[in-house]
């Protein structure tokens, strides 16, 4: 799993890593990836000053998925909004490698 963490500090609009979470886990399915956010903004959101910020989510299709999925519910929109932080959804396709 990965969700690399970046501030936009410039205004050339080139963004400072802040960090990578879940490098070390192998859940690459969204739901998991949403939920491990969440987890780092409820921790961290005081320590995070009003700015521009992106979340960029690596995650894969879960191999036996039918419907349903993650839920960016209401307390997560409002800590994102907060902050000022944006979410990118990067898509892998390597399931069977994982």
């Amino acid at each position: 799993m990965t969700i690399n963490v970046y501030c936009d500090a410039d205004p050339d609009n080139s963004y400072d890593y802040i960090i990578t979470l879940g490098e070390s886990e192998d859940l690459w399915d969204l739901p998991s990836q949403i939920y491990k956010l969440e987890q780092w903004l409820e921790t961290n959101i005081g320590k995070l000053n009003k700015g521009s910020y992106v979340a960029d989510i690596g995650f894969t299709v879960r191999e036996d998925a039918t419907g349903g999925g993650a839920v960016l519910n209401r307390k997560m929109i409002l800590m994102l909004h907060q902050i000022g932080m944006e979410i990118y959804f990067s898509e892998y396709n390597f399931i069977d490698e994982v």
